[in-house]
């Protein structure tokens, strides 16, 4: 379960020791999310396959005067952003009694080792998802600490100067 006596993914908590989820992160599954269902991903720094003639080597693109949807509600190198996340904190009876799950690898970073999965040539396919599955089904090597079923975690999202349109796409993601 821990290898070597060491947990290889520990929760993130904050100064009194209590789980939390960092608000940046639920930010950048909200921008995932949108980006992949508005068709927007085309702003985002995206990799690319550069072919040399001799090697293949990643390159990264991106659009830093983007005026797309995700980008004017969730910010770019040229905006600001509309809306705001708190770290979501957990709630609940007993938030220190968490256990230790074997979980998949995460996706390799090594994206031109696993390119076919990835690319259509030298394009990328498009947003990727990545589920670890059932946990009783599934069962990875990693040890990582997990909250318990049940724990409800709370913050806030606050936002000013959207449209409909940003704040109906705010909420489906």
């Amino acid at each position: 379960t821990i290898e070597d006596g060491r947990l290889c993914r520990a929760l993130i908590r904050n100064a009194d020791g209590i789980p939390i989820i960092p608000g940046s992160s639920l930010k950048g599954v909200v921008r995932t999310i949108a980006q992949s269902v508005s068709n927007s991903s085309g702003c985002a720094e995206i990799p690319y396959i550069h072919f040399d003639g001799k090697k293949e080597s990643i390159e990264y693109r991106s659009n830093k005067n983007c005026k797309c949807l995700i980008c004017t509600m969730l910010g770019s190198l040229s905006e600001s952003s509309r809306v705001a996340f708190s770290d979501f904190t957990a709630s609940g009876s007993d938030v220190s009694n968490t256990l230790v799950l074997n979980t998949l690898k995460l996706y390799s970073h090594k994206i031109l080792d696993v390119k076919p999965k990835y690319f259509i040539s030298y394009n990328p396919k498009g947003i990727k998802f990545y589920s670890q599955g059932d946990v009783n089904i599934i069962r990875g090597e990693v040890p990582t600490e997990s909250v318990m079923k049940g724990t409800i975690f709370s913050g806030e999202v606050i936002f000013q100067g959207l449209t409909v349109t940003h704040l109906e796409l705010l909420c489906f993601a």
